[in-house]
């Protein structure tokens, strides 16, 4: 096959492949709308159960139907957030980077912005530190405590 001819048949590969994705996405959407949501369920260790069970298949047809898990267990009353902490522990795991679904910044940013923080200490703080080393090397530097704006910038 020349050149040209491989591309070709990537890209149809790759469109077949995407196409069968699409789909696969498309069934699970409908066929979630006919499976009993965990509030349905009377007893809640198997609703729980069937709760997880139903977002880990979902993961494994298409990584980007955290959605539409999320939707299917609004009766359950659980939070967006706890649906995307479950989701993000189940398999597969490795190529979530892949998908516009997995946002880095995002857990970075629920690392950093934890209620509780003392962001204005832990300024205050790195700033201590690095005044020290300058007055250590700098003589005229002066106090911490009596720094202008100017001082600090």
């Amino acid at each position: 096959l020349s050149e040209a001819e491989q591309r070709q048949a990537a890209a149809d590969e790759s469109y077949r492949e995407w196409l069968d994705q699409k789909r696969a996405r498309e069934a699970a959407r409908e066929s979630l709308k006919h499976i009993e949501s965990p509030d349905e369920l009377l007893d809640e260790p198997s609703a729980l159960d069937h709760w997880k069970l139903v977002g880990k298949q979902l993961k494994v047809i298409d990584r980007q139907l955290l959605d539409e898990w999320f939707e299917w267990s609004r009766g359950f009353e659980v939070t967006y957030y706890v649906c995307q902490v479950l989701w993000d522990s189940f398999e597969p795991i490795g190529d979530d980077v892949h998908t516009k679904s997995y946002t880095l910044a995002r857990a970075t940013l629920a690392s950093l912005l934890r209620p509780g923080l003392d962001y204005a200490g832990a300024a205050a703080k790195l700033m201590r530190r690095k005044w020290g080393a300058r007055a250590s090397s700098d003589e005229d530097c002066g106090d911490f405590e009596d720094a202008t704006d100017e001082d600090l910038a």
